[in-house]
């Protein structure tokens, strides 16, 4: 095993499904030597990585990541599939299915702590999109009683999350799996979908494993990023056809046997763990609850599924208000994009947002029982009730029954600045009125300014707070200064 054998063609060192294992068993070992957090196992570090593991009782069996994280010891059980649409007819997805009815009920290993996944190198919008969502729900609610009514619901969640559901229930059941809610919940929560991109035109994932590769050695073998990165794949390859198991001190002495120079341990979990926190915390300022409800714009996230299939760069607009910014949350909380990779994209494809439509207002009536009133067709504020932004604003007013257009919304704003403390509104009513005196002098003329939650805005219609109104006039009268709709 040496640098030259690496040299030939993908053909020469076995085929196409073994050396996509060995690319995966590669990037799996990179993560180890890096102290990084395994992929799809959150909080776990790699201890120990298993290769066709189906000797020691484990049915997703191509690599079996052992790792520690904070919690407690934690399993990964991967099958890598070339191909898997995880459709109804997908006789791959059925296959996975029986293996992880095989696995889920392994009683050496605590259900939480014992996570299953499928490896796939060919992704999808659906899979990209909705298929990964539906997952995410049922990690993140608190129980399967809520998960699937959240899934029913209409105008909330989407045919394609049902559909995957409905296919992952009926495969897992037809392998002897308890048909019941709770059942199946636990399992979606323990289910991961993996995608990697190692054949594509443009491999994200073998790019960052040459970045890692190049984090793990020393300065003096930097050259041999790619070198290392072949050595790898064989050694993968190499312990999958005999079934063997590596851990982290093992895999450095092999590498050392290599004359490859490593860096040493360098632990930048405490700093990745910050930048994931700051990450959140910033996508938490944007909200996307109504009345309580959680309405994800499902058709406008569906619609940025389907282009992401034919395009690469996606521009998204609509009118102030209609939730572009918790569109943009529910895409942004899958993955980050570096700014400099954005050139690369080419021409955008743009996606409209408008207001709500008929389905999400349904499903706001059925959830949230207080917003029937403002979102019947007759309510006198019905122009502006559709706009989620100005909707959330006329929960707030006392009497939405005053309301009846955006200037009576403005007017309720002023006087109580969303229900900013009292000692703050009348100092931000003076700034207001003073850059009214300067901005138009003598005379009487009309400005546009754009206003917040204390009177200045921060240039956003969408998701700020204030008006959530995109622009007003304001008209300078010699005794009194009032707001009029333009």
């Amino acid at each position: 095993m040496n640098e030259a054998r690496y040299s030939g063609a993908p053909a020469a060192r076995g085929g196409a499904g073994t050396y996509i294992e060995g690319e995966l068993g590669a990037y799996y070992m990179l993560a180890m030597l890096a102290g990084n957090e395994a992929r799809g196992a959150p909080g776990g570090t790699i201890n120990r990585i298993q290769f066709q593991a189906a000797d020691s009782g484990y049915a997703l069996d191509d690599l079996v990541l052992h790792c520690s994280s904070s919690d407690g010891p934690l399993v990964l059980e991967i099958q890598s599939k070339r191909t898997i649409t995880f459709s109804g007819k997908d006789p791959v997805f059925l296959a996975v299915c029986q293996q992880i009815a095989e696995t889920a009920g392994n009683p050496d290993i605590a259900e939480d702590r014992h996570l299953l996944a499928v490896a796939t190198q060919r992704t999808s919008a659906k899979i990209s999109g909705p298929y990964q969502d539906v997952l995410e729900w049922a990690r993140a609610v608190a129980n399967s009683a809520d998960f699937f009514a959240r899934l029913s619901a209409t105008g909330i969640a989407s045919e394609a999350m049902r559909d995957f559901v409905t296919t992952f229930r009926a495969n897992v059941v037809a392998n002897g799996i308890a048909d019941d809610d709770q059942t199946i919940w636990k399992l979606l929560r323990r289910f991961r979908i993996l995608e990697f991109d190692f054949e594509s035109g443009a491999p994200q994932a073998r790019d960052h494993a040459l970045l890692v590769a190049r984090h793990v050695l020393s300065a003096q073998d930097q050259h041999r990023t790619e070198a290392l990165w072949g050595n790898l794949i064989e050694i993968a390859i190499s312990q999958g056809k005999a079934g063997g198991s590596l851990d982290k001190a093992q895999l450095q002495a092999m590498l050392t046997r290599l004359h490859y120079s490593l860096s040493g341990d360098r632990n930048l979990a405490p700093a990745r763990a910050k930048l994931a926190e700051a990450s959140t915390h910033a996508l938490a300022d944007i909200g996307r609850d109504v009345g309580g409800v959680h309405l994800p714009r499902q058709v406008v996230v569906d619609a940025i599924d389907e282009a992401m299939d034919g395009h690469r760069l996606i521009h998204l607009r609509g009118n102030a208000g209609v939730g572009k910014s918790s569109v943009f949350r529910t895409i942004a909380e899958r993955v980050w994009l570096a700014n400099d990779a954005l050139a690369s994209l080419g021409t955008p494809k743009i996606i409209e947002v408008g207001d709500l439509s008929d389905d999400e207002v349904q499903a706001l009536q059925e959830q949230a029982p207080q917003l029937k009133a403002l979102l019947k067709s007759h309510h006198p504020a019905a122009s502006i009730s559709r706009n989620l932004y100005r909707l959330s604003r006329l929960l707030k007013v006392g009497d939405p029954s005053s309301i009846r257009t955006e200037a009576d919304l403005a007017l309720d704003w002023w006087r109580t600045a969303d229900g900013a403390p009292r000692r703050e509104i009348s100092s931000a009513q003076r700034l207001l009125s003073d850059l009214v005196d300067v901005a138009l002098g003598a005379g009487r003329r009309r400005i546009r300014v754009k206003t917040g939650h204390t009177g200045i805005s921060n240039g956003r219609g969408t998701g700020a707070s204030g008006f959530g109104i995109s622009s007003m006039s304001m008209e300078y009268f010699p005794k009194r200064r009032i707001f009029a709709r333009t």
